[in-house]
This record gives C-alpha cells, sequence and structure tokens, in this order.
C-alpha cells in the first residue's frame, strides 16, 4: 500500500506499550513526535489528506470543464444552467480544498454552525436556480418539438389535399404513402 493507515513506528511504540517496555509519560512524548514526524497538514498521515483533498480537486476540475462546455452552448438556458452549477461546484470545491490545507494547529478552527447554514441555504438556492434554467432548456425544446409536429401535420393535410385535386386516385395514393413513410423516417430519426 503506498500510504498505510498506521506508520510502522506507531505500530512498534503501541505494541512496546502494551507490552510494558514503555512507560505512559515516554510513550506520550514519542507519540507526540511520531504525530509531528507524520501529519499532514492537521490530518494524521498521508493518506487521510489525499483521501480529503481529492474528491474536492475532482470536483474542481469538472467544474472547469462546466464551464468550458457552457461556452459552447447555442442554448442560452443551458448555458446560464451550466455557468451557475459550475461556478457553485468551483466555490465548494475551492472552499474545501482550503480547508484541507487549513493548519488547525494555530487555535483557528473552522466556520461556526451559522455560518454553514448559510452558505448551504445560499448554495442550494444558487444551483435551484441553476436547474431551473436546465429544466426550462428541456421544456422549451419539447413545446419546439411539438409545435413542429403540429405544423408538419398541417403541412401533410394541405399537401395531401393538393395531390387529391392534381393527380389521379392510384398515383394520388402513391404519393401520400412516400410522404407518409418520408415524415414517419424523420420523427424517428428526431425520436432516438
Amino acid at each position: 500500500m503506498l500510504f498505510p493507515v498506521k506508520a510502522q513506528e506507531k505500530i512498534a511504540l503501541e505494541k512496546q506499550y502494551d507490552d510494558g517496555q514503555v512507560n505512559e509519560q515516554d510513550y506520550k512524548v514519542k507519540s507526540d513526535i511520531l504525530w509531528e514526524k507524520y501529519q499532514v497538514f492537521g490530518f494524521t498521515n498521508m493518506r487521510r489528506f489525499l483521501f480529503a483533498v481529492g474528491f474536492p480537486i475532482a470536483l474542481f476540475s469538472c467544474s472547469i470543464l462546466m464551464l468550458f462546455i457552457a461556452r459552447f452552448s447555442n442554448d442560452l438556458y443551458i448555458k446560464k444552467g451550466t455557468l451557475i452549477g459550475g461556478t457553485s461546484f468551483q466555490t465548494i470545491s475551492l472552499y474545501f480544498i482550503i480547508w484541507s490545507f487549513w493548519s488547525f494547529d494555530e487555535g483557528i478552527y473552522d466556520f461556526s454552525e451559522t455560518t454553514y447554514y448559510l452558505i448551504l441555504a445560499v448554495t442550494s438556492i444558487t444551483l435551484s436556480i441553476g436547474l431551473y434554467f436546465i429544466f426550462k432548456s428541456f421544456a422549451f425544446r419539447k413545446f419546439e418539438i411539438r409545435e413542429l409536429i403540429g405544423l408538419t401535420v398541417i403541412l401533410r393535410k394541405k399537401l395531401f389535399l393538393f395531390i387529391d385535386r392534381h393527380e389521379s386516385t392510384q398515383k394520388a395514393t402513391i404519393e401520400k404513402e412516400k410522404i407518409d413513410n418520408k415524415v414517419y423516417t424523420t420523427f424517428r430519426k428526431v425520436v432516438e
């Protein structure tokens, strides 16, 4: 394993203490020395530190990707929703990255509980607004598709009336089937 859960020196010291080879005072002194030796930014070891900082870095990378992709969207609502979501994720991930490097040894601890609830409320509202824009875009697309289907049905009826007036019955039936097949295959492509 790259970074073990406990350092071998710490395991050996605990074994010596359990066997009675080291008294309690020496154990505390040596344990404090090992703590200083192996702790990383206030975490007990490198493994815990990497676990704490890994997800925020991944979230930060994804938020940068979201902001980059938003630039290429032609849909205004999707663009707004993606920008709001990407910015929110970037803010959240930056907070947790900073929190991972925060020095807890100097007596300065985390934010107050009220601050956390305030940040949680603001983030929730912001992400809800972003989702609203994305869902609005989907609803708008659905509306556009329904309008186009309605227009297609109207044009089909008018075209069939024109064909009935100017073609023979047999030829009109063949033309109608061709048009219906073309419309059907086009709708199948849109649905897929």
